[in-house]
């Protein structure tokens, strides 16, 4: 302040100096130069070259010193001290305040708008992540956008989950780098530096008795992080200590802390490699030592009549409960210290044969029902090379396969506490998910479960006789039974994985589209009720139909189950891993005209085309089209558009209701429409040549139909074609109208 007031001083000494004119130009510049000179003085006094920094935040900045002299930035000053680093504090601080209520207090704003800082330290109360994250976004933007306009840089002070919470840690670590990402900030990964601590040092205690706020070892370590946020790497010469009546933190216990925070500043630096790993705040990432993936469903979900395996190598951090991936079929999952084991197919226990017995057994062939190459396989291979490829930090986040479904089942029958069960067939799935927490438990290592894969409506479609929710009842096929009973299903699944993990986010549910061989009734009211929820609810993503892989008439053959578990993968990638939003290709817009139908689709990757090398042509590509109950003669299948098609009929419409259909029972649930994705599979599509002294005897695993490329070979060792067929879908536009638009 003196300083200022000599300057005020000398500045109307020059103002008054100035008002007589100054004939020699010399002197003129001299005055206009030493002007100039003790103004910028003036502008800047007050600033000094110490880091301004100013702390806004509640009980977990002050700790355990308390709001008028808070303990975060104490520890700073005083580490900076030690390292020659001048630093200039101040805090607003309230016990358990939120930035929006510092927002609105004013004081805060006021603070940044005058105090000439360098950074300004945002922290939110520690719940608000997750449970008021809206506010937390908006407020946290509202500040920064000030912060910014005042010359500071803003750097979130991310958070912990409470001892008895950890798995909360990783949504706020997740969320403060997604803003921090968003707004351009600085993020001091405090979170992580715990995180990263108790793994390798579990009796480390960073929590007071609350369970909530920090010890003086989490002050400590919060301390290092925000050193190394401000001013880079921490002197190695002279080791930081704390040291009050009740604590000491020095020698190896001050060196495992900064230690911590050392590695939290190395993950935390390229944003993609988080704890949390995904961008897709709704779903729970791969953020665990073990990452279970689940398929539950009927025979397709367990891989029935998939002789033989072609998944039989380990890809390295794959792994199964105990010897098989199916936690039935005679998987004894009651063995005591029942472990992980690498992940590779076999056979199920329960046939007493091994793969290279079903390759040289001649009595067993593409008709045979056992169990061998479940999508799983190929879904967990799949999401973990995609997974590598993304975060090659992480080579130690391991994948585990399971299989939980029982072929020849209704929704109804693997249903919880369904009344019609002479076993409980869900409880195949519960307890697959306990015997997998108690062996991660005992290998001391964390587990969540990241997806669920659900494969199953064929017998709903059969109708069958006592597979209904009542003894002696059959199984649904009505649209809006099915969908009550699948939204029943997916929240018992998800409520009973978050409680047996103790997750804070919910797996991901996918599903197929149930169809192909199966399909029955013109409206595929199956298929309709399963594209429709996936649609309407956020937990269940859908990836598509099943028909354009390779099948044996209805099961699919190991080719076929692998490359739709890579199918299933890719969406995960997409929407777990990648953060993007996704869903299947499909209708949006039904326009009816003199003698034709317009439908504009939904294209992941555009432009549609009509594929008939990945599977055979399909009657009319897989279109009917009815009026007044009479099929109408298509007369072409034609693209008007990167995303549009046209069906021409070869007569005008009467003025009744016109009715759509595609990949419906006429086509045996096939179609050729499909987008342009390019993605490309990690395995490639095998020859399947059996043992044998015949031809017929060799040739005994393939296919009805396999699928060649533009020159007409098959093809072997080729990527697995990754583009996207349309859903298979029923749509009728009411007489009188011209234009519907699709259930969404």
């Amino acid at each position: 302040m003196k300083f200022q007031k000599i300057n005020q001083v000398w500045l109307a000494a020059i103002s008054i100096t100035w008002v007589a004119p100054v004939k020699n130009k010399v002197l003129q510049k001299a005055f206009c130069a030493a002007a100039f000179v003790l103004w910028s003085i003036s502008v800047f006094a007050g600033k000094s070259d110490s880091t301004r920094i100013l702390f806004i935040g509640n009980s977990y900045t002050y700790a355990g010193m308390g709001e008028q002299n808070p303990e975060i930035p104490f520890r700073l000053k005083e580490m900076g001290a030690l390292y020659k680093k001048k630093i200039h504090t101040s805090s607003v601080v309230k016990p358990g305040a939120q930035l929006e209520q510092h927002w609105k207090d004013g004081k805060a704003l006021q603070m940044i708008q005058t105090g000439h800082f360098n950074f300004v330290v945002l922290q939110d109360q520690s719940s608000a992540a997750f449970l008021s994250l809206n506010s937390f976004r908006e407020y946290a933007a509202r500040f920064d956008s000030a912060i910014k306009k005042s010359g500071a840089k803003t750097v979130l002070y991310m958070t912990w989950g409470y001892a008895d919470r950890p798995k909360m840690g990783d949504t706020i670590a997740y969320e403060y780098n997604r803003l921090g990402k968003d707004l351009g900030a600085l993020v001091a990964p405090c979170g992580v530096a715990w995180k990263c601590l108790l793994e390798k040092n579990p009796n480390i205690e960073l929590h007071i008795s609350d369970k909530s706020h920090p010890r003086t070892e989490g002050v400590y370590i919060n301390t290092c992080v925000f050193y190394q946020t401000f001013f880079g790497k921490i002197p190695s010469d002279i080791l930081y200590t704390i040291k009050n009546k009740n604590v000491h933190i020095e020698g190896d216990l001050a060196n495992k802390l900064q230690s911590a925070a050392n590695d939290a500043i190395a993950i935390n630096a390229d944003y993609g490699k988080l704890q949390r790993l995904n961008q897709n705040p709704y779903f729970q990432s791969p953020s665990a030592d073990i990452n279970q993936i689940i398929i539950y469903g009927q025979s397709l979900s367990t891989g029935q009549q998939t002789a033989p395996v072609i998944s039989v190598k380990n890809y390295a951090g794959n792994l199964m409960l105990g010897e098989q991936v199916w936690s039935n079929l005679s998987n004894n999952l009651d063995t005591a210290n029942l472990v992980f084991k690498p992940l590779i197919g076999r056979p199920a226990i329960s046939y007493k044969k091994t793969n290279k017995d079903v390759y040289a057994d001649t009595a067993i062939n593409a008709g045979n029902q056992i169990n061998c190459e479940p999508p799983v396989l190929g879904f967990v291979n799949a999401a973990k090379y995609h997974f590598d490829q993304t975060f090659k930090g992480f080579p130690d986040r391991k994948f585990a396969a399971t299989s939980s479904g029982e072929g020849g089942r209704s929704i109804e029958l693997l249903m919880k506490d369904c009344p019609n069960r002479p076993t409980k067939l869900y409880n195949h799935f519960v307890k697959a998910i306990q015997k997998s927490k108690e062996a991660a438990d005992r290998m001391n290592k964390t587990i969540n479960c990241s997806a669920i894969l659900w494969m199953q409506g064929e017998y709903n479609y059969t109708t069958a006789a006592n597979q209904g929710w009542l003894t002696n009842t059959p199984a649904t096929k009505d649209k809006n039974e099915y969908k009550k009973y699948f939204n029943t299903l997916v929240t018992d699944i998800l409520s009973d994985v978050t409680s047996t993990y103790q997750q804070t986010q919910k797996p991901i549910f996918i599903t197929y589209q149930c169809g192909a061989q199966y399909t029955r009734d013109f409206d595929v009211p199956v298929g309709m009720a399963q594209l429709e929820l996936a649609n309407a609810d956020p937990r269940i993503i859908m990836a598509g139909p099943v028909y354009p892989v390779t099948d044996r008439g209805g099961h699919l053959c190991p080719n076929g189950s692998r490359w739709y578990g890579e199918m299933m993968a890719k969406v995960y990638y997409k929407t777990v891993i990648k953060g993007e939003k996704w869903k299947p290709l499909q209708p949006k817009e039904i326009t009816k005209g003199s003698d034709f139908i317009d439908i504009d689709f939904y294209v992941p990757k555009a432009p549609l085309r009509l594929d008939t090398l990945t599977l055979q042509k399909a009657i009319n590509y897989g279109f009917e089209i009815r009026q007044s109950g009479q099929m109408k003669t298509i007369t072409a299948v034609t693209m008007l558009s990167p995303t549009k098609l046209r069906i021409t009929v070869s007569e005008a419409w009467s003025d009744s209701t016109v009715e759509i259909n595609y990949a419906g029972p006429a086509t045996k649930g096939n179609g050729n429409l499909c987008d342009s994705d390019d993605f490309k599979s990690f395995e490639t599509y095998q020859e399947l040549v059996a043992g044998g002294d015949t031809e017929k005897e060799r040739n005994r695993f393939k296919p009805r139909y396999e699928p060649v490329d533009k020159n007409g070979k098959i093809i072997y060792d080729q990527h697995y074609p990754m583009q996207n067929f349309s859903c298979a879908f029923y749509y009728a536009v009411p007489a009188g109208t011209n234009t519907l638009q699709c259930k969404w």
